[in-house]
């Protein structure tokens, strides 16, 4: 499975390790805005701001201005996807992010 955000692939792992262990923000916030039966909702969760159009993408990382773990390096860094376990890849500067979703 390849998660992609504005042109670019941001996360690349198997089907059932996409749902088990998101690494890259965009993929926690996609999975995040899932309705579950079991609760009731009157809006779903969503992702703040809009993906950026192609002609004025933000410097570094292309998620960085909607990120809510975005560091300073993000906005200077464009991570290219780098290797967090067997067959799984994120384009984060900040994965694995389970110490900052906790």
């Amino acid at each position: 499975v390849a998660v992609m955000y504005a042109g670019r692939v941001v996360e690349r792992t198997s089907g059932t390790a996409i749902f088990d262990d998101p690494q890259h923000p965009y993929t926690l916030g996609l999975l995040g805005s899932i309705p579950k039966i079991e609760e009731e909702r009157e809006r779903l969760l969503a992702i703040e701001g809009s993906v950026p159009p192609p002609f004025d993408l933000p410097s570094g990382c292309r998620f960085n201005p909607r990120c809510v773990f975005v560091a300073d390096e993000c906005r200077t860094i464009d991570p290219p996807l780098r290797p967090l376990g067997v067959g799984h890849e994120a384009a984060c500067l900040r994965a694995p992010v389970e110490e900052l979703a906790a």
